[in-house]
C-alpha cells in the first residue's frame, strides 16, 4: 500500500500586471494579490507568500478539495520557492488520509475518538497543534508519523 508523501514547497513569481506587481503561483491560480516589491524585503515577500499559500491550502481543506503537490522542482517561470512548515505538512497529510477514507468532519471526530473541536483543530492550519496530538490522530488512522527534517536555505530561489 502506497503511503502518502507530499512535498509542500510551492513556486511563485512576481509579475507586472498593468501598474501593479502581482504574486503568481502556478499551483494556486486563485491567489490574486498585489505586492509592492520595491517596498518589501525579500524575507517579507517570502513570509507573505507563505501566508497566502497557507490560506489557499486551508480553503482547500475546508471545502474538501484536492491539494496540489509541490511544484518548485518542476514549475517553469518561477522566481522563488516557499516551503510549508512541518506542522502544516503533517496536518495536510492527515487531511489527505481522512479524505482517502471518505470521512466527513463528524466521522473524523468519531474515528479519532476526539471532540469535534479537537478534530477541527487537527485540520486547522493556523492552530498550533502539539505533535503528540497529531501523532495520536495518525495512530487512530492506523498510521504513524515519520519525519525527515533537514536544514534548507530560508529563501530559495528557483533555478533558472
Amino acid at each position: 500500500m502506497k503511503e502518502i508523501d507530499m512535498n509542500l514547497a510551492f513556486g511563485f513569481s512576481i509579475r507586472r500586471v498593468g501598474d501593479k506587481d502581482m504574486f503568481k503561483f502556478p499551483s494556486f491560480p486563485e491567489i490574486v494579490v498585489a505586492v509592492d516589491k520595491d517596498e518589501m524585503s525579500e524575507a517579507d515577500i517570502i513570509a507573505r507568500a507563505e501566508r497566502l499559500v497557507k490560506h489557499a491550502l486551508q480553503v482547500r481543506l475546508d471545502y474538501n478539495r484536492d491539494i496540489p503537490s509541490g511544484d518548485c522542482s518542476k514549475a517553469k517561470d518561477i522566481e522563488y520557492c516557499v516551503r510549508m512548515s512541518p506542522l502544516v505538512t503533517t496536518k495536510v497529510l492527515l487531511y489527505l488520509e481522512c479524505r482517502k477514507n471518505g470521512w466527513s468532519k463528524a466521522q473524523i471526530a468519531r474515528h479519532l475518538d476526539v471532540t469535534p473541536t479537537t478534530a477541527a483543530r487537527i485540520l486547522d492550519l493556523f492552530h498550533e497543534s502539539r505533535t503528540e496530538v497529531l501523532a495520536y490522530a495518525a495512530s487512530r488512522m492506523g498510521k504513524a508519523l515519520d519525519a525527515t527534517i533537514s536544514l534548507v536555505p530560508a529563501v530559495e530561489h528557483a533555478e533558472k
